[in-house]
């Protein structure tokens, strides 16, 4: 299967999962916009610092929005909106997987009721087990733990679907071209 199959695969089973999806240019200028557009009006923003993705595609969010990378307990606790970056993304789940042994990522993933996940397109692959011919054997992943984040948070096991029970209620999914 090409890429762009996988992509589009990876679009629509994120979809069907409950995310939003947003494809854009790797350009600072434009996951700018893409990022002040995703958090709307919300004011308590934390964002881990990125791993996976370049950092100076985030110059012009950081200098221009109130982000706090290094949050306490109590910013934590009052987060609206959280940002991580993702090392991949499988197109058979629409998952998106996120180191969690650094850099806040977990906490920032889970916390806030909305969690916006950046991505780079060209590290999606199609089946789960196809993670660890790509990634798992490179650095930093071989020492660290990963998470799956497949759509927002839900629970129907008390009945009808209920969304951000145990995390966020809300997940928006940047790929970048």
């Amino acid at each position: 299967m090409n890429n762009s199959k996988i992509i589009l695969q990876f679009i629509d089973t994120a979809q069907k999962a409950g995310a939003t999806v947003e494809e854009i240019n790797s350009s600072p200028g434009v996951l700018y916009d893409s990022l002040v557009k995703s958090i709307s009006d919300s004011k308590n923003i934390i964002m881990s610092e990125p791993q996976y993705i370049p950092s100076h595609l985030f110059k012009y969010f950081e200098q221009k929005i109130n982000v706090v990378k290094q949050p306490n307990a109590e910013q934590m606790s009052s987060a609206e909106v959280g940002i991580t970056d993702a090392f991949a993304g499988v197109a058979r789940t629409g998952s998106v997987c996120i180191s969690i042994n650094s850099n806040m990522s977990s906490y920032i993933s889970l916390l806030p009721r909305k969690h916006i996940v950046i991505l780079e397109s060209k590290n999606i692959v199609l089946r789960p087990r196809d993670i660890f011919d790509q990634y798992i054997s490179k650095k930093p992943l071989e020492q660290s733990g990963w998470i799956f984040i497949s759509g927002p948070s839900a629970t129907a096991d008390m009945g009808e679907l209920v969304r951000g029970v145990h995390g966020p209620d809300k997940l928006h999914i940047i790929l970048l071209d």
